[in-house]
């Protein structure tokens, strides 16, 4: 018996420490507050990002870059203007993209993307690595 009860808490808890969701700790996460798009680095690393209206970026030619103006160090915040992102008006779609970087060069097999709605006076959050 004593068996049966410790193997089903081994599978138990398996289940729940082996599953792929995203880590409140491991985020990149966004928000629409007001006339800012609030960026909030809830990961371990240093990340740098990108903003653009979602149906501009068929016509944009840009690539990751790697500064103090687009860095959120881990456990930090930071507010881009809604009015600074190329081609926004009120209630666009927000494509946000985020990278590490070695120094200067950025890690371009880590550059990742959320969607930000236009009704994103929620949380969005999505995987930091």
């Amino acid at each position: 018996m004593l068996a049966k009860t410790c193997t089903l808490l081994l599978i138990v808890f398996c289940l729940f420490s082996c599953n792929d969701s995203v880590s409140p700790t491991n985020q990149i996460c966004a928000q629409i507050k007001g006339n800012d798009l609030i960026i909030t680095n809830k990961s371990d690393a240093t990340v740098y990002y990108a903003a653009f209206e979602r149906n501009s970026l068929a016509n944009l030619d840009w690539g990751p870059f790697c500064n103090d103006e687009n860095r959120v160090s881990q456990s930090r915040s930071k507010v881009q203007k809604l009015s600074d992102i190329y081609a926004y008006q009120a209630n666009d779609t927000i494509v946000l993209y985020w990278w590490e970087c070695d120094g200067a060069t950025v890690k371009t097999a880590d550059l990742k993307n959320m969607v930000i709605p236009t009704d994103a006076a929620r949380t969005v959050c999505a995987k930091a690595r």
